[in-house]
Order: C-alpha cells, then structure tokens, then sequence
C-alpha cells in the first residue's frame, strides 16, 4: 500500500514539473510573441503631440520611409544622345488625424510647409452635424525635406489613425518623353530648313503646316516634362484632420473618443495575448504531457503485473 501511495505522490511531482516548465521556462517567450503580434496594425496613438512612431513605418539609414513604398530600384539613364537622366520618383504621403482643434492645426501646417520650403497647395474645412471641424489640406514641400514635414504635421495629432507613404518610379516614362521631345525638335529644325528652300507658295504653305503639327507636339512633350519636372521635385502630403467631440466636467476636458480607441486596442492585446497561451498550453503542454501521461501508464501497468 505505501509503495502504491509513493508512486502516485512521485506521478503528481512529475505532472507538476511539466505544468512549471511550460508555464515559466516559456512565459518569456509568450511575452515575446504577444508583444511581436500586438505591435502591428494597432493604430498609432499621439497622445499630448508625443508620436508612437514604432507600430507605423520605420525609417532607413536615409531618412527616408520604408515599407509601403511602391517604388522600383531606379539608376540614372544615359541617352542615346548622351544625356544622363537621374532618377524621376513622385513621392506622396497621407495622414488622417484626430486634433484639439482643426484651425489652429491647419494653421500650424501651414507654417511647417513653409518652414521645409513648401507651401500649401489645397485646404477644404467645414463644420460636421456634431459641432465638431473637419479639413483636409495638401501641402507640397521638397523630396528632401519630406521625412521632416512628416513628422512636423503628426507632431499636433491627439491619434493619428492612419499614415501612407508611397513612391512612383516615373524614370522610364520621362526618358520615353524626353526622346520624343528631342525628336520633335529635331524635325522642328529640318522643316525649318526646307521653308528656307521653298519657292512655290504651295510648297510654303505645305511646309508651314507640318511645322505647326510639330510645334504642337513639342509644347505637349514639353509640359508632360514640366510636369514629371514638378511632381519629383516636390513631394505631396495630404492630411486628413477631424476634431472629436469633448466634454467639460468640472473644468476638465473629458476626450471618450480617445478613451473608447485605447481600451479598444489593450482589448485586442489581451486577446491575442490569451489566445497565444492557449496555443502554447495546446502545443507544448499536449508535447509534453502525453509522454508523461504515457510512462506513468506503463509504470503503474508494470507495478500491477508485479502483483
């Protein structure tokens, strides 16, 4: 009877060695991977114009964004004519922000175009059935002062509840047009020599005609390449802001919005958090305990045939 007892009491000690090796050797890792799941597609809460920029896009070595950019690997191109045509890329970005108030932060944006050597292209604002403000603004500012108009615009965000980056690789369509322009001017020029040579009124009337065709495919060439000339130089942000309705309670501003987004998000951390453990618990501790379960049947199998 006391050696039946003893190998129960040694059973329940091995069942407990299993349940502390997979709840504590592997409760950092849960960790690990809870937190690796909740860090992405949560959205980024500003709060108090302090941007949590580390579940949104991380920056290169450059400064620029990754990550969503749509762009090809571009290398300059020579010509057949030998000219050197560097990298075209549209670069644009959006951002949808939650603000105390949306004119002073439209104002505020405005400044920061300025201050990065851009202005303000389009501003839209009006009031929503709720009282609250609502504008949407588009600022152009230089390629290379695009990573710092970011940041500067979300800087004022409460919660920034949705950012893009995204750029266009239009190398191939300006070299295409920039060919077609070299070769209209080229034409340009031999119609120009031949009315030089004219000498019947048809003749020049005929000549003059082609050369107002060609013109007008010069002037067309020319602004598809002023136009690629304005988009790569300049990038575009276009942001997105709404207020959200408050509340005063004893002097105090009360934000539900705000409050109802965060619990939202530890809700969902939670979640993913519990169903992690029961994964691991599934995994691991079915891994781990039908061994277990397996040698104590056999040993109690073995001590009843002794009997």
């Amino acid at each position: 009877m006391f050696k039946r007892h003893a190998l129960w009491v040694l059973a329940g000690i091995g069942a407990i060695a299993i349940i502390y090796l997979v709840f504590f050797t592997g409760r950092d890792v849960i960790y690990e991977l809870s937190a690796t799941s909740t860090s992405y597609g949560e959205p980024v809460t500003t709060l108090s114009g302090m941007v949590a920029a580390e579940s949104m896009m991380a920056f290169d070595e450059s400064g620029d964004y990754g990550g969503n950019s749509s762009a090809r690997s571009s290398k300059s191109v020579t010509m057949g004519d030998g000219t050197v045509v560097d990298p075209k890329i549209i670069k644009t970005g959006s951002l949808s922000m939650v603000v105390d108030d949306v004119d002073d932060t439209s104002n505020d944006i405005g400044g920061i175009a300025l201050a990065n050597d851009g202005y303000v292209e389009r501003q839209n604002a009006y009031e929503q059935t709720d009282g609250t403000r609502y504008a949407s603004i588009t600022i152009r500012v230089p390629v290379e002062n695009f990573s710092a108009a970011m940041e500067g615009v979300k800087g004022y965000a409460n919660v920034v509840e949705s950012e893009s980056v995204g750029s266009d690789d239009v190398t191939e369509d300006y070299v295409d047009v920039l060919a077609r322009l070299n070769n209209a001017k080229s034409q340009e020029t031999r119609y120009l020599a031949i009315l030089n040579r004219a000498d019947t009124v048809e003749d020049i009337l005929s000549v003059e005609r082609e050369l107002s065709t060609t013109r007008e495919l010069i002037e067309r060439y020319q602004g598809q390449i002023n136009y690629l000339d304005s988009q790569t130089s300049m990038s575009t942000i276009t942001i997105s802001l709404s207020e959200e309705p408050t509340i005063e309670i004893a002097g105090k501003t009360f934000r539900p919005g705000t409050t109802v987004k965060l619990a939202a998000a530890a809700l969902v951390a939670l979640a993913q958090g519990f169903v992690n453990m029961i994964i691991w618990l599934v995994i691991v501790g079915g891994g781990l305990g039908i061994p277990a379960a397996l040698i104590i049947w056999l040993i109690v199998k073995w001590k009843r045939s002794r009997k």
